[in-house]
């Protein structure tokens, strides 16, 4: 990922708050439910978020490690074009232009692997079981990746 262009979503899991304070790690802040944040540089941040309602306050804590892409993009990769929609709903449309089997894994944007399986040109890749967030699709030939690309999963409207 270029970290500088690109930016996460962060998304509140609290309940019933009715304020919110995000400390992104680097020095900056925001004050949304739901916020998304560019990163200038490659590391590791510790991201705060503190919800509130009333006098009342609770505060999750998580750390990312974001690494510079060591793989191709899907605009960059010669194997397959960009996936669509995005932002999707229900499924991921992958078109290839390599001629080999292809695997995948969806990665939550701390690197964990939440899905994986093989793609099939006639078959879209389900992620109606995916929560609303930002997720990696990466793509494997023969056992090492050929690309990667960030998407958006959205409930649908």
């Amino acid at each position: 990922m270029a970290l500088a262009a690109d930016s996460m979503a962060f998304t509140n899991a609290s309940q019933n708050a009715t304020s919110y304070a995000w400390d992104f790690g680097d020095g900056t802040t925001d004050f949304t439910e739901s916020p998304a944040h560019a990163y200038a540089s490659a590391g590791a941040y510790t991201v705060t978020l503190t919800a509130g309602r009333c006098d009342q306050q609770d505060t999750a804590t998580q750390t990312i490690l974001l690494e510079p892409d060591k793989v191709p993009s899907a605009q960059d990769a010669p194997f397959w074009e960009p996936i669509s929609p995005n932002p999707a709903t229900r499924s991921l449309h992958v078109r290839l232009t390599t001629v080999g089997m292809c695997t995948y894994e969806i990665q939550y944007t701390t690197g964990a692997v939440l899905q994986a399986g093989t793609v099939s040109l006639a078959q879209p890749i389900a992620i109606d079981q995916l929560a609303d967030g930002l997720y990696y699709l990466r793509l494997f030939e023969q056992g090492k990746c050929i690309g990667q690309q960030a998407f958006v999963k959205q409930f649908p409207e």
